[in-house]
């Protein structure tokens, strides 16, 4: 599998404009799915230019970070917004239309927003969403909190009502105090609109399978302005998981600051050297860093590669045949030199002295990184300028046969070491406390023993129903066991031209026979469908044939509502687990009918009326009776309903293939949050709803096919049924 193309673009990498650098920002891309990060004044402007933004396109920006509220990285915000979704004066769209882009920063971002949208009398053809990382209030810091944790300006946010074109799903992001970070928030989620991974089938039989995702991945980390990535944190605390070097530990790239330099003589117009303490005092009380800083954090991360951005208007790009990409590594012959660089025997020209300074920016992060403590072997130190593009290399495949070697990683990482740890990061959800709309107990879902053949496991007393949509060959082999084994079985009306037309009158002449086919107990319904000759070949085998006439029922629940007789007249209160095969095959609306009845039976889901006879008060219409587990199964999947709570699922790996999905029932804003473990792609208190995020075409990644959901909404789980097509069980 080719590894997703990954990039960077820098837009603006000057702390002030000058005539070659724009304000921060900067493009990540992974294939076309683009993140912006942070946005000054000029950005649209940059996004257009032929030398800088070249083939960019908004319409592939759907998420923008601002690592903080200085303006020169966010006062390009709004009028970016409003050129994404211009022209003025035309109304935003209902709340439930999808956020056209989802932008994450510091308190104060919504307000800053809304008070420019506002002033400016600005209306948005679109919607657009904040989510803000909030900081613990003062009392809830620890005594040993570091100064960039208690050292905050106290100041005042005004608290503005929603503008129209916001949408109101903005959520505050609490600070996770295991690690003063805010390690597990989700930028980017699976898009609706992407390609799903799912099978081809071509007309000749061959089936094209998605590539397997068995790529090691990459990280890239950005700073903002910083003159100490390690926050103030002590060594323990920053060993412990604190800040932010155990988040960009082994970063692929990081892109760190360099505001000011300590040029040597010859770069300098007065032929002196600067002080490197003076330089880098002066950088540290603005809150900037020098070279030096940002080499000895790459080597503190073991970054691979360190881009240098953010230099003070004093040092202009150099004119474009100038322009160096090649960066500087242990090769490069100005590192190899170990000393200062000869003096030049010429004056140097303007232009070449700029490029000449760049380069000294890299040279220095390098000798720092060289000198600091450290555990990796290489670095590549890179000088951006305004259009600078750097490809992010894939790292090497993994052999998976190979034994495992520990990475060596110097920093704990304790979002990751308790899952139980209730907590709440804005995206996962608390554990609900008592009384709450979740239960707290787990919940166990098993349709496997039921698949399995007779001598895998005992079998729970089941009663099965068979509607009328064709048997898939491909699944006969489940429908034999499934049939044979059933403590009760029933026909909902043309059902029964299904069972006969499968298999044929012979196989249900000796019932004695390992080869026969059971009959069922009963058929039942309004008897529309039947054919007349299945009637009476099961008639004249001594199937019971009941005719239900009611309109306020349909065959499904007639058919359910004989069970519950059946139960109610064995008197010894047992209650079948109950099998609808056929229901989620054929079409569209008897597939959302059985949806439905699954909704019905479903424990813990509300009651949301009946359909009665007025004519008949004595007929239960539709009415069913709750049960503890009912599966459907049809069409190559089993799919049954979780009501709101924590669940453990069991899909024997040897009857249920890998892919699966979570169907919610909402539409809009009004979906259920789900968190996962067990999938190759799980939910972390993801919203998920009709018409918004779905996770579809999902695997199973536990290799036992167990999978633990929360959800704080009924949602529909459906999983894959592997092909059995042996008829002779």
């Amino acid at each position: 599998m080719v590894a997703p193309r990954m990039s960077i673009k820098f837009l603006g990498t000057s702390s002030m404009p000058n005539s070659t650098r724009n304000y921060s920002s900067l493009l990540f891309k992974l294939d076309n799915h683009t993140v912006m990060v942070d946005c000054g004044e000029g950005t649209q402007r940059q996004l257009r230019s032929r030398y800088v933004g070249v083939d960019e396109r908004l319409a592939n920006l759907k998420t923008i970070l601002i690592t903080h509220l200085h303006a020169d990285h966010v006062l390009g915000l709004v009028p970016l917004l409003m050129s994404m979704m211009g022209p003025s004066g035309v109304s935003a769209p209902a709340e439930p239309s999808t956020p056209r882009v989802e932008i994450y920063g510091p308190p104060g971002l919504r307000a800053l927003i809304r008070t420019t949208l506002s002033l400016c009398y600005s209306q948005l053809s679109g919607k657009y969403v904040v989510h803000e990382f909030v900081w613990p209030s003062p009392a809830q810091m620890p005594e040993d909190a570091p100064h960039a944790l208690k050292d905050q300006p106290e100041r005042t946010i005004p608290n503005l009502p929603l503008y129209e074109g916001e949408s109101s799903s903005g959520r505050n992001l609490d600070m996770d105090p295991r690690s003063s970070s805010w390690p597990n928030f989700l930028s980017l989620k699976p898009s609706a609109q992407g390609p799903a991974r799912r099978p081809v089938h071509l007309p000749d039989g061959t089936v094209l399978h998605p590539p397997p995702l068995n790529l090691p991945g990459r990280k890239v980390t950005v700073m903002g302005d910083t003159s100490d990535g390690t926050g103030g944190f002590t060594e323990t605390q920053l060993r412990a998981g604190h800040g932010l070097p155990a988040l960009a530990y082994e970063s692929d790239v990081l892109v760190h600051e360099s505001t000011n330099i300590a040029l040597p003589p010859h770069l300098n117009k007065n032929g002196k050297a600067d002080s490197l303490e003076e330089v880098a005092a002066k950088a540290l009380s603005r809150g900037h860093s020098v070279p030096q800083v940002a080499g000895r954090f790459a080597a503190l991360v073991n970054a691979k590669r360190l881009i240098l951005n953010h230099f003070s208007t004093k040092y202009p790009s150099p004119p474009h045949y100038l322009l160096d990409t090649a960066g500087t590594h242990a090769e490069s012959s100005n590192v190899q030199s170990q000393g200062q660089p000869a003096p030049q025997d010429r004056q140097l020209g303007d232009p070449e002295r700029k490029a000449l300074i760049m380069k000294e920016f890299e040279v220095q992060a390098y000798r720092a990184w060289q000198q600091a403590p450290r555990t990796g072997t290489q670095l590549e130190t890179y000088s951006a300028f305004d259009g600078f593009h750097f490809e992010v290399p894939a790292r090497p495949q993994v052999d998976e046969t190979a034994p495992v070697r520990d990475g060596g990683n110097v920093f704990a990482r304790p979002w990751e070491q308790d899952s139980s740890a209730e907590h709440d990061n804005g995206l996962k959800r608390k554990h609900v406390e008592q009384g709450s709309a979740v239960a707290d107990e787990t919940s166990t879902w098993d349709p496997s023993p039921f698949l399995m053949p007779p001598s895998s496991s005992e079998k729970p007393s089941y009663a099965m129903v068979l509607l009328n949509s064709p048997i898939d060959p491909r699944q006969v082999g489940h429908f034999r066991r499934l049939w044979d084994s059933a403590s009760l079985r029933l026909c909902a009306d043309g059902a029964a031209n299904r069972l006969l037309d499968c298999f044929g009158a012979a196989a249900f002449e000796q019932q004695n026979s390992p080869s026969s086919v059971h009959l069922p107990n009963a058929i039942l319904g309004d008897l529309d469908s039947i054919r007349p000759d299945t009637q009476k070949f099961f008639e004249s085998k001594g199937v019971a044939v009941h005719t239900r006439p009611s309109q306020y029922a349909t065959d499904l629940q007639k058919t359910i509502q004989e069970i519950e007789d059946q139960e109610a007249g064995a008197g010894d209160g047992q209650e079948h687990t109950l099998i609808i095969f056929g229901g989620l095959a054929g079409r569209l609306d008897q597939s959302v009918h059985t949806l439905h009845v699954l909704w019905q039976l479903a424990p813990g889901t509300e009651h949301l009326g009946s359909v009665l006879d007025p004519d008949n008060p004595t007929d239960r219409g539709n009415q069913l009776k709750k049960r503890q587990r009912t599966f459907a199964i049809g069409d190559g999947s089993v799919a049954w309903l979780l009501p709101k709570g924590k669940h453990v699922l069991k899909m024997a790996r040897e009857v249920m293939g890998k892919t699966c999905g979570i169907l919610p029932l909402g539409v809009g804003n009004s979906g259920a949050k789900v968190t996962t473990k067990g999938l190759e792609w799980n939910l972390e208190g993801d919203s998920t709803t009709l018409g918004g995020f779905l996770s579809t075409s999902n695997h199973l990644h536990d290799k036992d096919g167990v999978v633990q959901v929360e959800n704080d909404e009924p949602v529909y789980w459906t999983v894959e049924l592997r092909p059995d097509g042996d008829c002779s069980l």
